[in-house]
């Protein structure tokens, strides 16, 4: 298994963890759940989880983010001395063979020195459509295709990329850890390749379709303060990357356009999100991070 331990980010998890824990434990030689400040019924849930051979659970008092969460895993994971961190969100579920269609995706690449990160294929129920972060449309008969970013859930990161780029940014809390990370490795001269062959079944937000004249829309649905985050958190992106990716900030102030547009004419409380965006605009501007107050 090349050494590798899971890293799974929890907060008031559902029943769908214990089956998500027990599909990934044969794949992998550790798994440590980060959870952060969950309460009521999800502490049993993680308790059964607990008990599951080659699983820990550890625990924080409080809500700290995701970031902070997942350096968490990723210290646990260096000083055990494995070469390599698998990170997950609590509601990815892996499909058999998952873990080694992803080395098979790296040991095709003939420049593995600088593979910073191997992401899958993500497919979500709820739409019934398989997502990539190229271009393009998944393409399996490729074994891998280049990325320059991804989400956190599903990757497997070779442990000494820490050392070079460092951990992942605190002060994001949630929403672009992901991607300025997968950024900042790329402006180290990594690189970031996508496995066609893995598939990952996830589920972002709250997805429903809608159709706008001759096209398919996708709505997430994410509440007030996650748009807050997610407009803040890119924004100070932009700053920092646009002249390492320019194309990509570019695309990403257009996907910012197009998600404001899909908001106001089908999402729910779309005055709150409007004002939470402004709001986080203001604050990614004068560069005000950290923990929404």
């Amino acid at each position: 298994m090349n050494g590798v331990c899971a890293v799974i980010i929890s907060y008031n998890p559902g029943d769908y963890l214990i089956s998500n824990v027990r599909a990934l434990r044969s794949q992998v030689d550790e798994i440590i759940v980060v959870d952060n400040g969950s309460g009521g019924d999800s502490r049993n849930i993680l308790d059964t989880v607990s008990k599951v051979e080659g699983v820990k659970v550890s625990y924080n008092n409080a809500n700290l983010g995701i970031a902070a969460a997942l350096n968490i895993g990723v210290k646990f994971a260096m000083d055990a001395g494995y070469k390599w961190v698998a990170t997950f969100d609590q509601d990815s579920k892996v499909t058999p063979g998952f873990i080694s269609s992803m080395f098979s995706a790296y040991e095709s690449c003939k420049y593995k020195d600088l593979v910073a990160i191997i992401s899958p294929v993500y497919y979500d129920p709820a739409i019934g459509k398989y997502c990539s972060f190229g271009r393009g449309k998944r393409n399996p008969a490729t074994s891998f295709i280049e990325v320059e970013t991804t989400m956190t859930s599903g990757n497997l990161i070779p442990i000494h990329i820490f050392s070079k780029v460092g951990l992942f940014d605190e002060a994001f809390f949630i929403d672009y850890v992901d991607h300025e990370f997968c950024l900042r490795c790329l402006a180290s001269g990594f690189k970031i390749i996508e496995s066609q062959r893995s598939v990952l079944y996830h589920r972002l937000g709250e997805p429903v379709q809608h159709k706008f004249l001759w096209k398919h829309l996708i709505v997430t649905n994410h509440n007030p303060l996650r748009r807050y985050y997610n407009t803040r958190n890119r924004i100070v992106v932009w700053e920092r990357y646009f002249l390492v990716k320019p194309g990509w900030v570019i695309r990403d102030v257009i996907s910012l356009v197009k998600e404001m547009l899909k908001i106001v004419l089908y999402e729910r409380d779309v005055a709150k999100k409007i004002f939470f965006i402004i709001k986080g605009t203001y604050h990614g501007f004068i560069g005000k991070l950290g923990k929404y107050p």
